[in-house]
């Protein structure tokens, strides 16, 4: 668990979820604990099939290594969604960029303007086409947009090197853009 030192105190960091985001997860997690179970009945099945070789079973050793993983994946999720916060998204635009609105951006080096949903802390991988794109508000780019307003400009500190954007526009997402 991600722990944090406030004062004297060590508090358990809160983790922020738009709703859509926290039920992905939750669908998700159970999407792996239906697997975890799979590889656990085959880690049986491969044991029965030959317990004078137990050693030798490379079937039992493929399902087990597959159920550690997944137990892992689900332990993860479960950390997640017991440390997770919802938030609402804003309903109307705000001044400053928060979790759960559109930023139009344009990029300073090339010039070209893009938009993203500021997402939770997890976001679903699947996205449509024509809804912007969604990051977490815990992704480099995220972290620099948070807090800040239009005509502002940001460096995220990307792996290929320091970033700048111009925040050109603040939106409330359409419904259909939230949810994907």
């Amino acid at each position: 668990m991600v722990f944090e030192q406030f004062g004297g105190n060590i508090l358990v960091k809160m983790l922020y979820f738009l709703k859509e985001d926290l039920e992905a997860l939750k669908k998700r997690r159970d999407t792996l604990y239906e697997s975890y179970l799979e590889a656990s009945k085959a880690m049986g099945e491969a044991c029965e099939q030959s317990s004078e070789t137990w050693h030798d079973n490379a079937p039992y050793d493929e399902a087990k290594r597959a159920a550690e993983g997944l137990n892992t994946q689900v332990s993860g999720f479960n950390e997640m969604i017991a440390r997770a916060s919802l938030v609402e998204c804003p309903a109307s635009p705000p001044k400053n960029v928060c979790i759960g609105c559109e930023v139009h951006y344009q990029q300073q080096s090339s010039g070209e303007e893009r938009s993203v949903l500021i997402g939770s802390f997890w976001v679903p991988m699947d996205s449509s086409e024509g809804s912007p794109r969604r990051i977490s508000y815990q992704s480099p780019v995220g972290k620099s947009f948070i807090g800040h307003k239009i005509g502002d400009t940001v460096t995220a500190v990307l792996p290929k090197g320091a970033e700048k954007y111009l925040i050109t526009a603040i939106n409330v997402p359409t419904s259909e853009a939230a949810q994907q």
